[in-house]
């Protein structure tokens, strides 16, 4: 392997694109010898205005909580498949193309594809929204289907995502690689001793996420304020403003969007994480699963709810923290307090780095590169 045709929507090269997995897998392939060429597949930004403006919010007037953004559009996809078919006539000396995606592949020519994402489109439907497809929906989930039955192979982040494809398209190639990866771009390296230590004198909550998250985060602010000792701790919200939220105190620290790849934002970023005593993201549906993972190998406990990836790959019952049972802010508090001061609260440090210290980019992509050559 050689030559690698990388397709993502945004710019690989930058660390802030899809969680910084463009830019890490290019990094690990790199590093292996590999010749990674970028082509990033979004649409102008003056589609994506001009939907929302005229399209996206009168669909939802009358199709509530529909999914369809302007790269899911007829308009997109015959855009895109032509700056596809040109790159890759262009780069024909190529040995693999790797899609971040589940909608494209390649049918231009004789280099194999290779489709890598977490879920598609009928999964965040069928599974998460509990409803069928709206009619214009429904083209783009036959869409992906085509795709993943025409790609040689198909990988999924998460096993219970995998399997379900699979189900749903019995002559795709569909795998999971029995891991996952910690996006992990720290500036300054901590020992675990330091982690250890930071750990057992921290009185500081961690919350990840994004105005996606706002309902969970609203949720930890009420949690925290019921405390008995919340005037002695503090709660640090990344991702979001503190103008977002309500019941906002002295005690609560909002940082809005930290950039990992600038190098100010990067230092307060692992900072807040190195000294967290606890990860927490109370998301009924999806909680946070790439930063969750990336505190744990930061020797981080965590505090989710019981999400079915998440669940799958580490347990009913955790040595790590503890599930959320009830999204009720009483049963939170109470949580947040039991790990505070459980006996063995670096047992649960230990524990939650043990889960994912193989979780490295450089062992995803021998196997990746593995299943590939097989």
């Amino acid at each position: 392997m050689k030559k690698i045709l990388l397709f993502t929507y945004g710019d690989a090269t930058q660390a802030s694109t899809w969680s910084n997995v463009p830019f890490l897998m290019t990094k690990a392939l790199e590093e292996k010898g590999i010749e990674v060429v970028h082509m990033d597949i979004m649409p102008n930004p003056k589609w994506n205005v001009w939907w929302l403006k005229y399209i996206f919010w009168n669909l939802n007037r009358f199709y509530p909580n529909h999914q369809f953004s302007f790269i899911r559009t007829w308009i997109n996809k015959y855009q895109t498949e032509k700056k596809i078919k040109k790159f890759i006539l262009q780069n024909d000396t190529a040995d693999y193309c790797f899609f971040l995606n589940f909608e494209y592949y390649n049918k231009y020519s004789q280099i194999p594809s290779l489709l890598l994402n977490d879920w598609t489109y009928d999964i965040v439907i069928l599974d998460r929204l509990q409803r069928k497809p709206y009619f214009f929906e429904k083209w783009f989930v036959k869409y992906q289907q085509q795709a993943l039955r025409n790609a040689e192979v198909v990988v999924s982040l998460f096993e219970d995502c995998a399997n379900t494809i699979k189900s749903r398209n019995p002559s795709a190639n569909v795998h999971h690689l029995g891991m996952n990866v910690v996006n992990d771009l720290a500036q300054v390296q901590y020992t675990r001793e330091t982690l250890l230590e930071l750990k057992s004198k921290s009185k500081s909550f961690l919350f990840i996420g994004g105005s996606k998250y706002k309902e969970a985060a609203q949720l930890l602010i009420d949690a925290f304020c019921l405390m008995p000792n919340m005037s002695q701790c503090q709660l640090n919200i990344v991702g979001m403003s503190k103008e977002e939220l309500e019941g906002v105190n002295s005690y609560i620290n909002c940082y809005g969007y930290l950039n990992k790849s600038d190098y100010e934002d990067n230092i307060i970023y692992y900072r807040l994480l190195s000294e967290a005593k606890a990860v927490i993201n109370p998301a009924k549906i999806w909680a946070g699963y790439s930063s969750s993972v990336e505190a744990m190998y930061y020797y981080t406990p965590v505090i989710v709810s019981r999400y079915q990836s998440f669940e799958l790959e580490f347990g009913e019952d955790i040595d790590f923290g503890f599930y959320l049972n009830e999204f009720d802010s009483n049963h939170l508090a109470d949580l947040m307090i039991k790990l505070m001061q459980h006996s063995d609260y670096e047992g649960f440090c230990i524990n939650a780095h043990d889960k994912v210290k193989t979780y490295t980019w450089d062992m995803y992509i021998d196997k990746l590169l593995k299943l590939i050559n097989e």
